[in-house]
C-alpha cells in the first residue's frame, strides 16, 4: 500500500519540564494520547480498511528515537502517515499507531510509560518506554514488531 503526502508537512515542537520520572512519564502519555487520537482521525479519514495493521509486512522497521541535539532527552514523533512513508518507528510511534487501530477497532487500548531498565531491571532516570494497555494486559508492539509478530495480522488487528 502506497502512501502519499501531498499536503504540506507541519511539524510542532513541544518541550516538557519535568523534574521527576513520574512527571515526564505522565506528560508523555498524556502527550501520546494526543498522538493516538490525531492516528485515529487519520486512520478513518483514509478508511480503516485502507489501513495496514501489520506494520512489518508495510516494511517498517523499529529504530531507537532520534534525538534533537539538545543537552535534555529528546526525541521525533512520527504520526501513521509519517511512520508508512519513511518505514521506521520508535516505540512511541507503535503505540500511538497500534492503539488508534485497536481503538477504531472497537478493543480498549490506553497507553503506559514506563522506565528503561538496566542490565540489573533496575529503572533508569530519564529514559523510558512506550506501551499498551489492551484487554488481554500489557503489551509491547515495539517488541512484536522487532521480532517479527508484526509481519502478520495478529489476532489483534485480524
Amino acid at each position: 500500500m502506497a502512501f502519499s503526502l501531498r499536503d504540506q508537512r507541519w511539524q510542532l515542537g513541544v518541550l516538557f519540564e519535568a523534574y521527576t520520572d513520574e512527571m515526564a512519564s505522565a506528560m508523555i502519555a498524556a502527550a501520546c494520547e494526543g498522538i493516538l487520537r490525531v492516528n485515529m482521525i487519520w486512520m478513518e479519514t483514509v478508511g480503516l480498511d485502507n489501513v495496514p495493521c501489520c506494520l512489518g509486512d508495510e516494511g517498517v522497521r523499529y529504530i531507537e528515537p532520534v534525538g534533537c541535539s539538545r543537552r535534555h532527552p529528546c526525541q521525533n514523533v512520527l504520526t501513521g502517515p509519517e511512520i508508512l512513508n519513511r518505514g521506521v518507528a520508535t516505540c512511541i510511534d507503535i503505540a500511538c499507531y497500534m492503539g488508534a487501530l485497536l481503538r477504531l477497532r472497537g478493543q480498549g487500548a490506553e497507553i503506559v510509560v514506563t522506565n528503561m531498565l538496566d542490565e540489573q531491571n533496575k529503572p533508569i532516570q530519564g529514559q523510558y518506554h512506550v506501551l499498551l494497555n489492551t484487554e488481554d494486559g500489557i503489551h509491547d508492539y515495539t517488541e512484536d514488531l522487532i521480532h517479527g509478530r508484526l509481519d502478520q495480522c495478529s489476532a489483534d488487528c485480524a
